[in-house]
């Protein structure tokens, strides 16, 4: 589920025994918000000095290394400069690995290493997600004890929800 206290406080009342785990799709959607903070507290300070590089960006961040053809150079220009976005975009990148841990103590020794990397990293709104899944740390932990995720179903309501 997602980290939404109300859906926690929910299940605890109505399945007290059991355990939550918080899904990869929710994880994803927040690091995912948190780098287009980033990218447009960045385009808007680049904009103030005549840089437009940023513009039209959105999407090849939350796409990233799956870009193709002449977006990918785009993208490995804009990795290469010392931008903030690509910044935080590694950070996100970087926490994939989490779910790949084999059991709930290496993901605590990762998520300990990527939280303090990105505690330091000076980029408020992927620290403000730090501080999220550090307050939700035993329902991620509890993702290696029951491996699931909710993302496919929470795909198909993405493409059902009213645009607008």
């Amino acid at each position: 589920m997602d980290m939404g206290a109300d859906f926690a406080a929910a299940t605890r009342t109505a399945a007290p025994q059991a355990q939550i785990v918080h899904d990869k799709f929710h994880v994803s959607k927040l690091l995912n918000e948190a780098v287009d903070k980033v990218r447009k507290e960045e385009h808007r300070r680049l904009l103030a000095k005549g840089d437009e590089s940023l513009k039209g960006t959105k999407f090849l961040w939350l796409q990233g290394a799956a870009v193709t053809g002449e977006r990918a150079l785009r993208f490995e220009e804009l990795c290469e400069r010392d931008l903030k976005t690509a910044r935080a975009w590694y950070h996100k990148e970087t926490f994939v690995e989490f779910w790949a841990q084999p059991d709930p103590a290496s993901g605590l020794d990762f998520f300990t290493r990527w939280f303090c990397t990105v505690r330091r990293s000076k980029l408020d709104p992927l620290k403000k997600v730090a501080l999220t899944f550090k307050d939700h740390l035993l329902g991620l932990l509890n993702y290696f004890v029951h491996p699931i995720t909710n993302a496919l179903t929470e795909g198909f309501n993405l493409g059902s929800r009213p645009s607008g």
